[in-house]
């Protein structure tokens, strides 16, 4: 807990970064809706990618800003390089998705009775239009190429990877700011 507290700020700003790709992401596939049918899965699969690799993108750039600032302490000696700690951030940030992403499993786990099939409905909706459509896209095109039998556990797995992309994200970003400090020009330069 005391780690989440620390560094609540770097938490908070990748976690606000998702909610801005989310609402971006909404907003694409709302659009790919709107176009012909034949064009659908298709455009949907390029939205996909494209809100994906942004948002990566987006933590990458957070955790480098993050890395360059704590060059300089680990520079002087003031601080050491923790080569986990952007993914330590990550997961951090990633806490509430994971939390639907287990509650689909023990859906999936209890699926035959009614409990399990709500409880996994629930958090795949969730999971799917709430907190990580910028990947669903993506998601489903996969999906659909599994066994009808495997699609509920695919969706499981894939869920639970998603975050982990994040994490792995704010790790290179946080080691590449560190380890390729840039020196911020002052005003008026």
């Amino acid at each position: 807990m005391g780690f989440i507290k620390k560094n609540s700020y770097h938490i908070t700003r990748l976690v606000i970064n998702q909610v801005g790709i989310i609402i971006f992401s909404l907003v694409i596939n709302t659009t790919v809706t709107t176009m012909p049918e034949n064009l659908q899965a298709s455009m949907s699969i390029v939205a996909s990618a494209f809100a994906s690799v942004f948002y990566l993108f987006l933590v990458f750039y957070a955790m480098r800003e993050a890395g360059n600032r704590d060059s300089v302490k680990i520079a002087g000696g003031r601080m050491e390089h923790d080569k986990l700690f952007g993914l330590k951030v990550g997961f951090a940030a990633s806490a509430v998705n994971y939390l639907f992403s287990f509650l689909m499993l023990v859906g999936l786990i209890l699926f035959g009775t009614g409990f399990g099939k709500t409880l996994f409905e629930t958090a795949l909706t969730v999971t799917n239009f709430i907190l990580q459509p910028m990947y669903s896209g993506l998601i489903y095109a996969l999906l659909r190429a599994l066994p009808q039998n495997l699609i509920r556990a695919g969706a499981v797995v894939c869920y639970l990877i998603t975050p982990a992309l994040a994490a792995l994200s704010a790790w290179l970003g946080y080691n590449y700011g560190c380890n390729h400090p840039q020196v911020e020009k002052k005003r008026g330069d």
